[in-house]
C-alpha cells in the first residue's frame, strides 16, 4: 500500500523521535556505567536540552518525510539527508554554543563540515539499502 503524502511527514517525524530516543538512551546507558564506575555524572538542566535534541530529530524526520518524492532524483537524494542533518546539526551547535548571533566563524564552518559528513553518511546509509 502505498503511503500518503500527508503521512510521510508524520512517519519521518516517528522516526526521527525513535532515533532520538535510541541516541538518548545511549548517552543515558554510559551515564549509568560512568557512575557505576564512580566517576561523578550531572544532569541538572538536562531536561530542556534533551527536549531541544529530540525535537531536532523530529523536525528533521518530518522534513525529510515530507520531501520524500524528491528522492526520484540524485540530487533530491543527497539533499533531503543533508536537509535534515543540517537542522539536527544547527540544533546541537545552538545548544553548544548559544545564539547563532554569538558564533565565530569557526562555529559557521563546524556547521557545514558536521552537516556535510553526517547527511552524506544518512545519504549513503539509508539509500544504499
Amino acid at each position: 500500500m502505498p503511503i500518503s503524502r500527508l503521512s510521510r511527514p508524520v512517519l519521518g517525524a516517528l522516526a526521527g523521535g525513535v532515533v532520538a530516543a535510541f541516541l538518548i538512551g545511549i548517552g543515558l546507558l554510559r551515564a549509568l556505567f560512568a557512575m557505576a564506575g564512580g566517576r561523578s555524572v550531572h544532569l541538572t538542566g538536562a531536561f530542556p536540552e534533551l527536549l531541544a535534541y529530540a525535537t531536532s530529530f523530529v523536525v528533521s524526520g518530518a522534513l525529510v518525510g515530507a520531501l520524500w518524492p524528491v528522492r526520484k532524483y540524485a540530487v533530491g537524494r543527497v539533499g533531503i539527508w543533508l536537509l535534515g542533518m543540517a537542522v539536527v546539526v544547527l540544533a546541537i551547535m545552538r545548544m553548544e554554543e548559544g545564539p547563532f548571533s554569538a558564533w565565530s566563524t569557526g562555529d559557521v564552518w563546524l556547521s557545514v563540515v558536521l552537516t556535510v559528513l553526517f547527511g552524506l553518511a544518512a545519504a549513503f546509509g539509508f539509500e544504499r539499502a
